[in-house]
């Protein structure tokens, strides 16, 4: 498939890939949610349906400057699959991608994942990474037929945030107005972040759906220390806590689901933190 160019959409069939339209949201939630599940979609941002108008966001500052590439396969006015993507560096990290149920078999995401890697070279990336659940091998085989290879893995999890063990007496510390902010934020798109203070340290928590939080990223203390702060401070307007890139599958009481993902990568460069939380 030819590299797209700018104004030009691309045809496959009687199917074209075509920058994604704010009017295209709603079908791109739809098409995310059905081919993740209810196993995988409590790990994500996407549980909320608010989060459509993070996508309607995407589609409108769409452009060739922009690090987010957001591309639909249409058929007539029907969205059948999309692509997610953004760049990292010199790696184009695919978030997401997904094809109708309806038209699967037919070779359409093997072209929506051409397309995406075209639209990486043409803006001068060097290789391609993405994160697949290691259970869903249905998915690991598709791209691993597509010549993507096993860069590393990690699992990410879900905590009870009031069965959590305090493995430190360090607590969270945040500006009011910019919790203010990350609350409005959260409800208007169904997810947010807010930066903090503990201790010695800083952590970014994600705020989700108004019921879970995220661990984003942390520095100068552990994860386990963050986790235990980020439950003593949103215990009580929170109830679950989604914890990634952790070493080894958790266990105990307070766990509430774990799964291995793995990072595939492919080109010249494949960095293993190439997404950023």
């Amino acid at each position: 498939m030819m590299a797209p160019q700018q104004g030009i959409e691309p045809s496959v069939g009687s199917y074209r890939i075509r920058p994604a339209r704010p009017s295209d949201a709603d079908s791109i939630r739809r098409l995310i949610t059905s081919g993740l599940g209810e196993r995988y979609l409590r790990y994500t941002i996407y549980q909320s349906p608010r989060v459509v108008h993070y996508f309607e966001a995407l589609a409108s500052r769409s452009s060739s400057a922009l690090p987010h590439r957001l591309h639909v396969l249409v058929a007539g006015a029907d969205v059948l699959g999309f692509y997610h993507a953004f760049r990292c560096g010199k790696v184009f990290f695919l978030n997401n991608i997904a094809v109708s149920e309806a038209v699967q078999g037919q070779g359409l995401g093997r072209q929506l994942l051409e397309h995406y890697e075209c639209t990486g070279r043409a803006s001068g990336c060097e290789s391609f990474a993405l994160d697949v659940f290691e259970s869903n091998r249905r998915a690991r085989t598709w791209y691993e037929r597509a010549q993507y290879r096993y860069s590393s893995a990690s699992f990410v999890a879900l905590f009870a945030l009031r069965e959590l063990p305090q493995v430190t007496s360090l607590t969270l510390q945040w500006d009011a107005t910019a919790l203010s902010r990350a609350l409005v934020e959260e409800n208007a798109r169904g997810f947010s972040r807010i930066e903090c203070r503990c201790g010695p340290g800083r952590l970014s928590v994600g705020l989700i759906a108004e019921r879970l939080c995220k661990l984003l990223a942390c520095e100068a203390i552990t994860t386990d220390e963050a986790v235990s702060a980020i439950a003593r401070g949103f215990h009580m307007e929170r109830d679950t806590i989604i914890v990634p890139h952790l070493s080894v599958r958790p266990i105990g009481k307070h766990v509430l689901g774990a799964e291995e993902v793995s990072r595939l990568g492919k080109g010249e460069r494949v960095e293993k933190n190439s997404k950023p939380s």
